[in-house]
């Protein structure tokens, strides 16, 4: 399966890695992980995310710091999302619920993750305990427009990850040929699940492997998919043989839709969360029920900094969530995170003053003076 592209490793660096994340060693058996490297000899290939970071083939920064907190996490009961997330939608998202944990152990609160007692049963993510104070939290980390955003991912992780004997620096354009563009939920649409992107790029890729097997040091790969209208081109240059794998470097153009109004954004992500709320998720545990939603991959940084965007935004909410209405959970808060081991930086947040006080919301979320 090339799409999406599972990650290259070495067994005896990730098992050197793993020799400071005693949780995370327990899981993992490099030597077995995944399948032989059809390419590069003495390498695995795994379809799981987490050996990306592992991996590290290229030092990035960052890494250690998420390997540490998965691993913490790990030995608590909580993080097995992560560790076997296989796309990046999954993955982000478990990691988004580790950035929450993070906050409330910051808070001071105990917290324990609820990730073998779900199977098949809707339950929230994680219990947290303070000085009487209890409740179960739901973690909600929406995208922009998440089957676009994972369309451009894909194609970035193959281009860099096929496991093939060449190296090459790529140049991938997708366009959308209609004209005017498609509004970006009309696109996200169409590529929300892996199978629609599958359907796609599978072919894409397949093209190009077929073709860096007949040589030459540069290559041309180009397809028009009818239903959506998009072309997918990609060059390649500088091809040569490669022994020791690295990703290859290159660029990609992101697909070309109309439709940015940060507003609409707003709007859409709080619709979708309060949805999610009133699954019922939060309350399946004792105590009250909290909803976050985690809105740091949104690309709204600006506008939440923004006075006349924080007006609009107070007046969406307060339309969705309007002051007669029941809330779907006790507490429901928009926040951001601000990295590892941090507290959350909240951004609104609205609770059921029936149920908890303000001092009680605030031994959760931190000071709310200011807050929307």
């Amino acid at each position: 399966m090339i799409v999406p592209a599972p990650f290259l490793f070495r067994p005896d660096h990730v098992t050197e890695r793993l020799v400071t994340l005693p949780a995370l060693a327990a899981h993992l058996h490099p030597a077995k992980e995944g399948k032989e490297s059809a390419a590069f000899e003495s390498w695995r290939i795994s379809a799981r995310q987490i050996f990306k970071p592992l991996a590290n083939v290229e030092g990035a920064y960052g890494f250690d710091d998420l390997l540490e907190r998965v691993d913490h996490w790990l030995a608590r009961g909580f993080g097995g999302k992560a560790l076997r997330g296989r796309d990046r939608a999954t993955f982000r998202a478990a990691l988004s619920e580790l950035h929450v944990a993070d906050h409330f152990e910051a808070c001071g609160f105990d917290v324990r993750g609820l990730d073998q007692g779900k199977g098949q049963e809707r339950i929230g993510d994680m219990r947290i305990e303070r000085d009487g104070l209890s409740a179960t939290v739901e973690v909600y980390s929406p995208v922009e427009w998440e089957g676009l955003e994972y369309f451009e991912f894909d194609s970035w992780d193959a281009l860099r990850q096929l496991d093939i004997p060449y190296d090459y620096r790529f140049d991938f354009n997708a366009s959308i040929n209609a004209f005017p563009s498609p509004h970006p939920e009309e696109v996200a649409h169409a590529l929300d699940t892996l199978a629609k992107r599958q359907r796609i790029l599978g072919p894409f890729f397949n093209a190009v492997v077929s073709k860096l097997g007949q040589g030459g040091d540069h290559l041309l790969v180009e397809q028009h998919e009818g239903e959506l209208d998009i072309s997918l081109r990609v060059e390649l240059e500088h091809i040569r043989p490669l022994r020791g794998f690295k990703p290859r470097g290159g660029v990609q153009s992101p697909l070309s839709v109309g439709g940015y109004r940060p507003e609409l954004i707003f709007r859409d992500v709080i619709v979708r969360a309060l949805a999610k709320a009133r699954e019922g998720q939060a309350r399946t545990g004792d105590g009250v029920g909290v909803f976050i939603v985690n809105v740091s991959r949104l690309p709204l940084d600006s506008e939440f900094g923004h006075d006349a965007y924080q007006k609009l935004f107070r007046e969406i909410l307060g339309e969705l969530l309007p002051d007669d209405a029941a809330l779907p959970v006790d507490v429901f808060a928009v926040c951001s995170s601000l990295g590892w081991r941090s507290r959350l930086s909240v951004l609104y947040a609205a609770w059921e003053t029936d149920n908890l006080s303000r001092n009680q919301c605030e031994t959760m979320l931190g000071p709310l003076s200011g807050v929307g």
